[in-house]
């Protein structure tokens, strides 16, 4: 898939400052920094699978766009911005991004992008486990293809009261 149209990328995206429940905050250098401004770890960025030149995910499971000309109307081009992308919750607690390509808006599962970037592309039968069973934490380290059957007996995060977690029905 490509991005509507890019004429040129301009280059990293701004810095952003936002956090996890206002632990880290990430900034356009790389780092992730606690509030008070120690470095925690350089965050690694990688164009997302198919979307190469658009978007770029992260190895802490951030998501963001890249700056780049747009030509919206035959001999009119305009600048999209880069920003950091808001990351949602779908209803079974997995986190997922919208990206836009040529008008259409497709929704995407994180931790299946950190993965294809940083490991390869998910194996035939195989699918993402979580290692600490925290649907919503989308870091590398946490990240790895497994196959179903592993993937139904990882841990399961404690029941928070004020998210429940879906109940699923058989």
């Amino acid at each position: 898939m490509a991005c509507q149209a890019p004429v040129a990328v301009r280059g990293p995206v701004p810095g952003s400052h936002h956090g996890r429940r206002g632990a880290l905050v990430r900034r356009g250098d790389g780092a992730a920094r606690t509030q008070a401004g120690d470095v925690v770890s350089a965050e690694r960025w990688l164009p997302v699978v198919g979307f190469e030149g658009c978007y770029e995910v992260s190895d802490l499971g951030g998501v963001r766009s890249l700056t780049r000309d747009v030509e919206f109307l035959p001999g009119r081009v305009g600048v999209i911005p880069g920003r950091v992308m808001k990351l949602y919750v779908a209803p079974l607690g997995y986190h997922t991004v919208q990206f836009c390509s040529n008008g259409k808006h497709t929704a995407h599962w994180v931790h299946r992008l950190v993965l294809a970037a940083f490991v390869g592309p998910l194996p035939d039968g195989l699918v993402v486990r979580h290692l600490n069973g925290d649907p919503i934490d989308n870091r590398l380290g946490n990240l790895t293809y497994a196959g179903q059957r592993a993937a139904r007996d990882e841990p399961q995060r404690p029941e928070d009261p004020l998210h429940p977690r879906p109940r699923v029905h058989a």
